[in-house]
């Protein structure tokens, strides 16, 4: 149980540049006519050797599922960043802002976006220093892995198909990570993503540590009732894989339907994700160990039904959420309990 939000509430400066080896800004949304997007702003990348590299990563979905997908990269003196609050500026494109409203623009081939992000929840971040692997507060630990959330907003404005401005209105999630930890060579797969409630909104993390962390679990769940986060676990979430498709050339198994178990102090019960369609197709993001198999990853929009019990109050309900999963290609690991 969370006695005090504030704890873990972040600072302008938590979202802003830190100059370290890879760092990002992400955003997501699925909207109410169907659409859906996936943008990820890097300087370096999970796996790069070469933090001045500048390059952003646009996915938009249409209602069928159609993804188009856009990689460009900038030379470093067409970008900046502030090292005060959230302001990166790609090109003539930028994610920037402060809590509670963000805002992403971006043009690139026929697609783009002008999105205004409202948040409807606190955002968090593991006191004291956002550390969710390592230690960046003296004595600094040789690696580190940091994670600030933004689990729900409402965003509206316009998304850009065709050359044409269409209106948006729906639900999505932002985060800003920084580290020197190469995420592929501390984890082996993971499940990560959210579940918009009525009154509350858990965001989730399961997964395996790599052989270098003894391939322990690690397992985190956020849960948030109206804007202020009441529990956070670190166990008490268990998810299964079922109805599975492999793609053979690339020895890329996923799993069309997942059932998440919640057996914690404050929420219990299931949550069953049905995937719709992808919104970023499978495929390489940064690059794994010197020598490896490189990691697969993909995300998905999903059709969750919920069936829970949260502080003593019967929860039921269904939205479509966007959910995200990390494996090596020649993992076979689906079922997660």
């Amino acid at each position: 149980m969370i006695r005090n939000p504030n704890l873990y509430k972040p600072a302008d400066k938590d979202n802003a540049f830190h100059s370290a080896p890879y760092e990002w800004w992400y955003f997501d949304g699925v909207f109410d006519n169907g659409y859906s997007i996936w943008t990820i702003w890097f300087t370096g990348n999970a796996g790069s050797r070469n933090p001045e590299g500048r390059s952003l990563e646009f996915c938009l979905a249409d209602p069928s599922g159609c993804v188009t997908q856009l990689t460009p990269e900038f030379p470093l003196h067409e970008t900046s960043a502030s090292t005060k609050k959230c302001d990166a500026t790609w090109g003539g494109n930028y994610v920037r802002g402060k809590y509670p409203k963000w805002e992403v623009h971006y043009r690139g081939d026929g697609v783009g976006c002008d999105l205004v992000y409202e948040n409807t929840t606190q955002g968090v971040r593991e006191p004291p220093d956002g550390c969710f692997l390592g230690r960046i507060q003296e004595p600094r630990s040789a690696s580190y892995w940091t994670h600030v959330i933004h689990p729900r907003s409402k965003i509206s404005g316009y998304l850009i198909v065709g050359d044409e401005k269409i209106p948006v209105k729906g639900e999505g999630y932002f985060d800003h990570q920084w580290g020197n930890m190469n995420l592929y060579e501390a984890f082996e797969w993971w499940y990560w993503g959210r579940i918009y409630l009525p009154k509350h909104t858990i965001q989730y993390f399961d997964g395996d540590h790599s052989e270098k962390w003894g391939h322990q679990r690690f397992k985190r769940v956020w849960l948030f009732k109206g804007t202020k986060p009441i529990d956070y676990m670190k166990d008490g979430i268990y998810t299964g894989a079922s109805d599975i498709d492999v793609v053979p050339i690339m020895r890329i198994s996923y799993a069309r339907n997942l059932v998440q178990t919640f057996d914690g102090p404050m929420i219990s019960g299931t949550v069953t994700h049905k995937m719709k369609h992808m919104v970023r197709p499978m495929g390489m993001l940064g690059m794994g160990p010197e020598g490896s198999q490189p990691p697969n990853y993909m995300a998905w929009v999903c059709e969750c039904s919920a069936k829970l019990e949260i502080d003593g109050e019967k929860v039921e309900s269904v939205s479509n959420n966007i959910h995200e999963r990390s494996v090596w290609y020649h993992a076979p690991k689906l079922t997660m309990i």
